[in-house]
Formats: structure tokens, sequence, C-alpha cells
């Protein structure tokens, strides 16, 4: 007797190809379901290879106060701000309440209530980064035990002073030692029982504040799907409406505005006979029309009503051509009871 013989298992190119995918696919669903939390790990590392990076490059604690608290300072609170900035940059959710929002017709402008709700959501999410890089901050010390070091350099107690000759009424000497009240050696030079305190203290900070981050997190999303009037599974669904509305309107948008454009510039190249003045239509920039620069568009003639966005749609109206409407056709609506009446709640 001949024994079956699988196919795929006496293949090796077939085993390495669905191990690929069967490691893609496995890839996609969890950052389709987790895609957000991934996104946040990836910021954290970065964050903390950044902050390691920065501080070998540029940060060192200088002998003189207050220049010490004003360099600490920026290196503890200036990326952060600079990452929280970033954050909100990065968020579309934050243009899509902005963008436009001076020009909104009053029956599409958003309530007090969603805006105050959207805009919680994305400071939450712009703050990931900023909480990752001042946790690696404190915990690293360096930029507290800088920022708090006069408080161990007083010019009567600081030992690197005793003896030493540097002392008079110069300028430098009064701008490094602030007027006299600290001694500028022993604020980049701390003895070592000093600093092992404040690197201490800056490692409690540290934990106290990924503790407090983290538990004041949990607790705002634990209240949120409390209040939650959808299950999750429905919570779910409607996520995936969501997602597969937008990605259908781009997809019907992009038909839509390669049918006009293909009209556009069949109507140019089907004239062969071009003049400087065609060109010039052509060759030109989109008119800035709105005061506050919030849409780039040209306006037609009143008469037709119609909104012109680039120099070829115009110069398509100036000479009269009639561009006739793309043939995109209309999905079919479904009606379903059992839907979510709000799929923007």
């Amino acid at each position: 007797f001949r024994m079956a013989t699988n196919p795929i298992m006496a293949n090796p190119v077939a085993i390495t190809t669905a191990t690929i995918t069967s490691g893609f696919n496995v890839f996609s669903n969890l950052f389709a379901n987790n895609g957000v939390t991934l996104i946040n790990v990836a910021l954290i590392v970065a964050t903390i290879g950044g902050q390691s990076l920065l501080k070998k490059i540029s940060f060192n604690c200088p002998c003189a106060y207050p220049l010490n608290v004003y360099q600490s300072l920026m290196f503890l609170l200036g990326p952060s701000f600079a990452l929280l900035v970033i954050g909100f940059m990065i968020n579309s959710t934050t243009w899509r309440l902005m963008h436009g929002c001076c020009y909104r017709h009053r029956d599409t402008r958003h309530s007090v209530k969603t805006a105050f709700v959207y805009w919680v959501e994305v400071l939450v999410q712009a703050s990931v980064a900023p909480a990752a890089w001042l946790f690696v901050a404190f915990l690293d010390g360096s930029y507290y035990t800088c920022l708090l070091a006069a408080d161990f350099c007083h010019l009567d107690t600081a030992p690197q002073c005793f003896n030493s000759t540097w002392r008079g009424d110069t300028t430098s000497w009064k701008s490094m030692s602030g007027d006299g009240k600290y001694c500028p050696l022993c604020i980049c030079g701390l003895i070592e029982r000093d600093k092992v305190f404040l690197e201490s203290t800056s490692n409690i900070i540290a934990w106290g504040l990924l503790i407090c981050y983290g538990s004041a997190a949990f607790l705002c999303i634990c209240c949120v799907r409390m209040c939650d009037k959808y299950t999750m599974i429905q919570r779910k669904y409607i996520d995936t409406y969501k997602g597969e509305e937008s990605k259908q309107f781009e997809n019907i948008a992009r038909e839509h505005a390669a049918q006009i454009a293909d009209n556009n510039a069949r109507a140019f190249f089907s004239n062969q006979d071009w003049s400087k003045k065609d060109w010039d239509w052509v060759s030109g920039v989109s008119e800035i029309s709105n005061p506050f620069f919030a849409r780039i568009r040209y306006i037609a003639e009143e008469k037709t009503k119609t909104t012109l966005y680039t120099p070829l749609q115009l110069w398509s109206s100036h000479q009269g051509y009639k561009i006739l409407k793309p043939d995109v056709e209309a999905p079919t609506l479904v009606e379903d009871g059992d839907h979510p009446q709000n799929m923007n709640a």
C-alpha cells in the first residue's frame, strides 16, 4: 500500500508561504484590535530612546546658579511640551474638530458636550509620550539632581569652595554663584552622599508618576466603559461600521474626483492650439479667497453656483466647457431595525 501524502506538507515553499501568511494575519489582527495600544507602546519606546540619546549628546549640568535650574527645567518640561504638541498635531480628531469651525453652518456645529469629550480624548492620547518622557527623565535622576543641586551647595558649607581662591567681586563670579550665595564648583560636582539622596528622590517621583498616571488611565477607561449604553459587541460593530464608512467614502470620493479630473484634462488637451494665456491659466496656484485661510478654492460665476478648486477647473469654466457630472453609482441603502440608530454615539 502507498500512503497518501499531503501536497502542502510535501512542498517546503508552500509550508514557508503558509507560515508567512499566517504570521501576517496574526499581526494584522493584533494591530486591528489593539492599534492604539501598539502605537502608544511604540511612542513610549521611541521616547525612552530619544531621552537617552539626548542626554548623552547635549546635557551637562552647568557650574552656575540659576543656570542649572533653567537648563534642568528645559530638559524636563521642554521635550514634554513638544511631545504634547506633536501628539495633538498627529491626531486626526484635532483637525476634524478645528478645520473650518469658523464657517460651519449653525446646524452642523459640534455641541459643547461633544467637543469637550473629544478634546479630552485627544488630550489623553497626546499625553502618553510626555508622561513617558517625564517618567524616564525622573528615573534617570540627572535632571532632578542638577535642578536642586544649589540647595546642597551654600557657599559657607560646600567643601568644594573652602580653599578656593576663585572668589572675588567679578561679574562672572556673581552671575555663577547667585550673588555669592552658592558654590559653583559644588553645583556641577556634588559629593556622593547628596547626589545619591537627590537621585533616590527623583526615582521615587518617577515611580509615583507612573503609578498615578496608570491608575488614572485605568479608572477613566473603566468609567467610560461602564457608562457606555451599548454592549461590547455592539460597540465593536459601531466602530467597524465607522471604519468601513470612512473607507467607502474615500473610495467613492476618489472615483468621483478621478472622473472630474479626467474630463477637465481631456478638455484642455483636446484643444491643440494653446495660447500663452491658456498655459497661464493652468500654471497658476489656487487663489485664497477665504480671509482666514481655512480653505483654498475658486468660486465660479454666481449664476453657475459651482465650486472650483484648481486652476485647470477655472480654465475650463472660463472657456465655457460643460463638464459632465461623474457617473458614480450610489450604493443601495439597507435598513436594519436591529442596528443602532445613532452610529456617531
